[in-house]
């Protein structure tokens, strides 16, 4: 059976259906020689397509001359419209080298060269730059190369990585987690971090990519936790201590002197802010930065959770943060607030005179006219002379 059809140049070319598919004639390969022989020679060209046509009509020869198959499917390059077998035809991917590596698109099963195959790609634009897939490096345009992304599915959305904007499926997308960039500041609090200077930041330095990283800070409070802030607003990326470092890459998320990784997604008071985002994590009134992570009293609890930091059995939000005997210790933190000698332990808060003082702040707890303090002194001296008296 005999066709006709035209070749780049309005050059009407017979051609010859073979198994279904077309097979060009002689005649165009001879006409190529020809027209090859006599543009080179006269050092003109009519024009960039035919200067394309010319170098494919010889490039096609010489398959013909070596019989190349290149995709193996039984039929010569020369007669196949997809030589590489990868679901786009030859017209669409051309004789240009996207990737520079010595093949043509339309021989090479991955035409720019990102290390996923045109067969996967294909012809989509799945980002509408104007750039198909198979010739797109971003095809999802979050500014992260398809050969860094690949074709894995990280999240199990479904999506391959290199269309994903998510890639980690923490609701930070790809691009935010992507700008994030080496700081000047060289501190770990910088929150930034590009050991490999791939240009691609892995903020806790673990090895994983921060747009792959669950945990882009390694405070172990994950980034899908951190960039909901409150759990009820978003999805954002949010800086709850106005730092500049959004909370995902904020090793101290509100500024309180105590890592996220000590703090972490609890909320011990039960007042729906997590301790990471808590300024007053035990609710005794005294903020967390001034509490700390110290354990006062070594019950195993840091003073900022321990809603009784002395062990005087006096709550830390009764006796607050003021010095009341100009110690120079806390209340909270002193074992005998008022400074009579007298323990707090001992006193209590109770306020036995009625006098609206509790005893570990009252001088003179009973209202005797005798302050505690030697009442105290005399109940020791008594002690040490007569201790079986003075247990009676």
């Amino acid at each position: 059976m005999m066709l006709m059809e035209y070749g780049e140049d309005a050059v009407l070319l017979p051609t010859k259906l073979v198994h279904g598919k077309p097979r060009q004639g002689l005649l165009k390969t001879a006409l190529g020689i020809a027209l090859s022989i006599f543009l080179v020679t006269a050092g003109v060209f009519k024009s960039k397509s035919t200067f394309q046509f010319v170098r494919s009509i010889v490039f096609e020869t010489t398959d013909q001359a070596t019989g190349a198959d290149s995709d193996h499917d039984g039929v010569h390059d020369l007669w196949d419209g997809d030589a590489d077998d990868d679901g786009i035809t030859d017209q669409v991917e051309g004789m240009q080298d996207l990737d520079k590596d010595h093949l043509p698109n339309y021989l090479d099963d991955d035409s720019d060269g990102d290390g996923i195959t045109d067969q996967i790609e294909q012809e989509g634009d799945f980002d509408s730059d104007g750039i198909p897939d198979f010739f797109d490096t971003d095809s999802d345009a979050d500014t992260l190369p398809d050969s860094l992304e690949t074709v894995a599915d990280n999240d199990g959305d479904n999506v391959p990585n290199y269309l994903d904007d998510d890639t980690d499926g923490d609701t930070i997308s790809d691009r935010v987690e992507a700008k994030h960039r080496e700081s000047d500041d060289e501190s770990e609090d910088a929150g930034k971090g590009d050991t490999d200077e791939d240009g691609v930041p892995d903020t806790d330095k673990d090895g994983v990519p921060d747009f792959e990283d669950n945990d882009s800070d390694g405070d172990n409070v994950t980034d899908l936790e951190e960039a909901f802030f409150d759990y009820k607003i978003g999805p954002h990326m949010t800086d709850f201590d106005d730092d500049g470092t959004p909370n995902y890459l904020d090793l101290d998320s509100d500024g309180d002197q105590i890592p996220d990784s000590h703090e972490g997604n609890h909320d011990p008071d039960g007042d729906t802010l997590m301790s990471l985002y808590d300024l007053d994590s035990d609710s005794d009134r005294i903020p967390d930065v001034e509490e700390t992570v110290f354990d006062s009293d070594g019950d195993g609890q840091s003073n900022y959770l321990d809603t009784d930091s002395d062990d005087d059995q006096i709550n830390d939000a009764e006796e607050r943060n003021g010095d009341f005997d100009l110690d120079g210790t806390p209340d909270y933190l002193d074992n005998d607030t008022d400074g009579d000698t007298v323990s707090d332990l001992a006193e209590t808060n109770a306020d036995l005179d009625h006098d609206a003082m509790p005893n570990y702040r009252d001088h003179d707890s009973d209202d005797d006219g005798i302050p505690d303090m030697i009442e105290f002194e005399v109940h020791e001296k008594v002690v040490a002379a007569a201790p079986e008296v003075a247990v009676k």
